[in-house]
């Protein structure tokens, strides 16, 4: 799952860019491997700050697979939060 490891740097990438791609399987599955343990997930992106415990928050909508930021209409992966369902393993 974690393998090639070392094709992924720590330099800013552009979006649709090949090191972005790799950025980002990387990271879905590392989420992935979390959500096999059955542990819940909350990913933001670094130049994400937050001014209170979201938790609460996300406790609220505890019926949903994942909740994350909407981004032009799409689904943005710099901020999310991931149940470990079987609806949201198959997604990733």
């Amino acid at each position: 799952m974690f393998s090639n490891t070392s094709q992924v740097n720590s330099q800013f990438s552009n979006y649709g860019s090949k090191d972005f791609n790799i950025k980002q399987h990387w990271k879905m599955n590392l989420i992935m491997a979390c959500l096999l343990l059955k542990v819940k997930v909350l990913y933001m992106d670094s130049d994400i700050y937050l001014l209170r415990n979201p938790l609460p928050f996300f406790e609220n909508y505890h019926n949903l697979d994942f909740v994350a930021q909407e981004d032009m209409h799409c689904i943005c992966a710099g901020f999310a939060f991931f149940w470990p369902t079987v609806s949201t393993i198959k997604m990733l």
